[in-house]
């Protein structure tokens, strides 16, 4: 009879952890879920983006002539640096049409980017209707994997990993120092 008691026991301790160990594991699926970072092709739809960036990502050739582009250096660290307009067309057109052919994903804010050598050169996007809003994709660096990193909103508050396509980050910075020797 003792020895009953002492096994009904052991079976509802092995029970009671088993059910704690489920619970466990279910809630650590569950916030693991929440930190994966989701693929998206063009954009973010399923964050808060600004509405203009999230427009510049859907863009395609025919609405590239709507959008003036603007290159600034050392945007974090200089807000009042100087910014220069891309005034010939099929550049501007060239500049908006790459960034919205490029496949992104949506990588967690990190300020690990600050202060890189590449870090800052801001394309700063307005559309050309009237009252237009301003947009800007930053351009942070490259990831260990050698992807080039973008903030698609002020400090980084949402970041992307290129993924996909091409990223001319050279010629975006030789039109730059163009525009800067001009002046």
């Amino acid at each position: 009879m003792k020895g009953t008691k002492i096994n009904d026991k052991k079976i509802f301790i092995f029970i009671l952890i088993l059910c704690v160990l489920a619970v466990v594991i279910i809630i650590a699926f569950k916030v693991r879920g929440e930190y994966e970072t989701p693929e998206t092709t063009g954009g973010l739809e399923d964050r808060k983006l600004d509405p203009d960036v999230k427009k510049l990502f859907e863009a395609d050739s025919d609405s590239a002539g709507d959008y003036e582009v603007f290159l600034c250096e050392n945007f974090y660290d200089n807000p009042d640096g100087q910014e220069y307009l891309v005034d010939d067309p099929e550049t501007a057109d060239y500049v908006v049409e790459s960034l919205s052919s490029l496949s992104i994903k949506e990588i967690l804010p990190t300020s690990s980017y600050y202060g890189r050598e590449e870090n800052g050169l801001g394309i700063k996007i307005s559309s050309k209707r009237i009252g237009g809003e301003d947009c800007s994709v930053v351009i942070l660096g490259k990831s260990k994997e050698g992807n080039y990193v973008l903030s698609l909103a002020e400090d980084n508050a949402i970041m992307a990993e290129v993924v996909e396509g091409e990223l001319d980050y050279a010629y975006l910075k030789e039109l730059y120092q163009e525009a800067a020797e001009e002046k």
